[in-house]
């Protein structure tokens, strides 16, 4: 993702990655416009309705957590040359629990009063273990791409910040969410599939409807549309809070547009027309803006 975003391009999901409700939802949160993407109580909803396919439990062992085999390497005892028998797990000296001193029993070995400094004494640990050259040379090259993405992702917030779709002042950019709803329609196009209609319109209005027809017509007939967008020359804001949503002004052209079969040879194109004005009918839902009507303009 950061690496995606600091090209300026956004991800796009396979549709075959999951349940459709639920590549609808992840690609609604990945929307261009924040405004257009759901809140966090509405994705809570969603991910609690049961439509998005059952979740995988996880499973938690009991007892404490094992110590990884790496830790022992970064602590510089693995490997140790000479490890004494009563090393720990992680190569550490160990006590017995009945000695006095380690190794002695209260008095020394055979119950004499023995030296407390002799008895206690301890070879010293071996040093900790160098990483090799190619090691260091692997870290300074991670250190270094990191580096790298970081300073790009901050020069591209500082040329073109992330809230590009909304104003200082949190006025939404209208012409973004026209065209991200443009370019799902267009997606549900080239793939024949009127399910990703689902991004576009409010379920159940005429609009769907007739969009869906086209869709389904298409892929009776192995037919996709290539690159389907409109080309946006104007979008006004004709009622910001109406009753029945916000209704936009849209004036738009349509190149001619390749149809091709299911092996993507071309097969026909789609008629060109001129700037052709119309009135969007827009519904806030928990995913989004939704297309609720279109409109003579």
């Amino acid at each position: 993702m950061l690496i995606q975003s600091a090209a300026g391009q956004w991800p796009d999901l396979p549709d075959d990655i999951g349940a459709p409700p639920l590549v609808a939802l992840v690609r609604s949160m990945l929307l261009a416009d924040p405004a257009a993407r759901p809140t966090a109580d509405a994705v809570v909803r969603r991910l609690s309705s049961g439509d998005l396919g059952d979740p995988a439990p996880i499973r938690f062992g009991a007892g404490p957590c094992p110590t990884p085999a790496s830790s022992k390497r970064w602590r510089g005892w693995a490997g140790r040359a000479g490890a004494d028998p009563g090393d720990g797990p992680e190569g550490l000296p160990v006590e017995d629990p009945a000695d006095g001193v380690a190794g002695r029993g209260p008095e020394g070995p055979a119950g004499d009063h023995a030296e407390p400094a002799a008895a206690s004494a301890r070879p010293d640990p071996a040093p900790r273990a160098r990483r090799g050259p190619m090691a260091r040379l692997l870290v300074a090259l991670l250190s270094g791409l990191l580096l790298t993405v970081l300073v790009a992702q901050v020069s591209q917030w500082a040329a073109d910040p992330p809230s590009a779709s909304v104003g200082e002042a949190g006025v939404t950019d209208w012409t973004q969410v026209v065209t991200d709803l443009d370019l799902a329609r267009s997606r549900a196009l080239a793939e024949a599939d009127p399910v990703l209609l689902d991004e576009v319109y409010l379920p159940g209005s005429a609009a769907a409807a007739a969009d869906a027809a086209v869709v389904a017509g298409l892929a009776d007939q192995g037919l996709r549309v290539v690159d389907g967008q409109h080309d946006i020359v104007s979008v006004e804001v004709l009622a910001p809070d109406g009753t029945d949503g916000t209704r936009l002004a849209v004036t738009d052209t349509l190149a001619a547009r390749p149809v091709v079969d299911g092996s993507g040879e071309q097969v026909a194109a789609t008629v060109a027309r001129g700037e052709q004005r119309r009135v969007l009918v827009l519904a806030t839902t928990d995913l989004g803006f939704r297309i609720s009507a279109i409109e003579p303009g």
